[in-house]
């Protein structure tokens, strides 16, 4: 069966999705100019502003943000100085400091960042298909006022589910858990995933993983599947192919509801060498390639983009529901083109008989 080689219309390289919005009132003055709960901005962090919190005292004043989950940050200032409790997904923080200059508030909260990373990760890897990475304390983190920090989610997807994807990006349009704006585009990306020898239990040929790979992703082989050494003696079998992946770029307060919603709606991959992760998104912007292992740790996955990141971005932009739908019909009709010209059915159902007789 040829995999690599079989006419085919092309699949598009992006399928940018439309940009889902969520206004905001932006603060007045920073810390040290608030005077009523209208200087403040209308969300923080990890929750929405409790106008009726708001007091002022003889020293300042205190206001709470509040999600409806049990996430927030309870804000005060007295003296010029400012207390910030943050709570998300159980666990709670403190950051103290001067109002004054304004950019401290966002600099000492950002000193955090490794707990509340710690905090997402234990709360999805215990629940979904999903991982996500240990806090890397050398790489620089940022974050960003109102919302906090930014992240992307990498799902892999088969051109079949690219119109159930869409419908589920466009209905988070009306979802009212959702609190902060969600990107998201479907990029064609070179995948390698190493299927190490030893703990890999599944197929273990060569053409049985060829077959898999094509079966689960819609997509070519860029080569032949391969036996490998790596430096430390593990020998893996490595399938290189495109694939589909989507990137779904939001702010850390909203990625359980959003991680929870994919699940709920099929949409996270159970394969573990389909394994979907979430990363910094700095780094799925700038890194050439990306690469993590399942919690069996039975393979290697590793992504890198195959079109220019910022152009990606300007393109999301622009994206409306019908020019999405437009470059899905055509990756969909990519796929079937290639799945006939290497007799895919075919070889699905002649594997499946081979084995019935093992």
């Amino acid at each position: 069966m040829t995999i690599t080689s079989a006419a085919h219309s092309p699949f598009p390289k992006a399928i940018p999705f439309p940009r889902i919005g969520r206004p905001h009132r932006r603060g007045r003055g920073g810390l040290a100019g608030v005077r009523t709960a209208s200087d403040l901005p209308s969300r923080l962090i990890f929750g929405d502003l409790d106008e009726s919190s708001f007091k002022t005292t003889a020293e300042g004043w205190e206001a709470a943000y509040r999600d409806g989950s049990g996430n927030g940050l309870a804000l005060s200032v007295s003296e010029r100085q400012f207390t910030a409790r943050p709570t998300f997904l159980g666990a709670s923080g403190l950051s103290c400091g001067p109002v004054e200059p304004p950019r401290a508030f966002g600099e000492l909260l950002n000193l955090g960042a490794a707990q509340w990373q710690g905090r997402l990760k234990h709360h999805l890897e215990a629940r979904h298909p999903v991982t996500v990475p240990e806090h890397d304390p050398h790489q620089p983190t940022a974050l960003y006022l109102p919302d906090g920090w930014v992240h992307t989610l990498l799902v892999p997807v088969a051109p079949e589910r690219l119109p159930r994807l869409l419908e589920w990006h466009l209905s988070l349009a009306d979802e009212p858990r959702l609190a902060a704006g969600v990107t998201g585009s479907v990029a064609l990306a070179f995948n390698a995933v190493n299927y190490i020898e030893g703990r890999w239990q599944e197929e273990r040929d060569p053409d049985d993983l060829a077959l898999r790979s094509v079966a689960l992703t819609g997509t070519p082989l860029v080569g032949e599947v391969l036996r490998e050494t790596g430096r430390d003696g593990t020998s893996a079998l490595t399938v290189r192919r495109v694939a589909y992946v989507y990137r779904c770029t939001s702010f850390l307060r909203d990625l359980p509801f959003i991680v929870a919603s994919l699940d709920a709606a099929n949409l996270l991959p159970a394969e573990p060498d389909l394994r979907a992760a979430i990363v910094p998104s700095a780094l799925a912007l700038a890194a050439e390639s990306l690469a993590w292992l399942p919690p069996g740790r039975d393979c290697r996955i590793t992504w890198a983009w195959l079109e220019d990141q910022a152009a990606g971005i300007l393109a999301d932009g622009d994206a409306t529901a019908d020019s999405a739908g437009q470059l899905i019909h055509e990756a969909r009709a990519a796929a079937r083109e290639f799945a006939d010209a290497i007799g895919l059915s075919a070889a699905l159902d002649a594997a499946a008989e081979e084995g019935d007789r093992k």
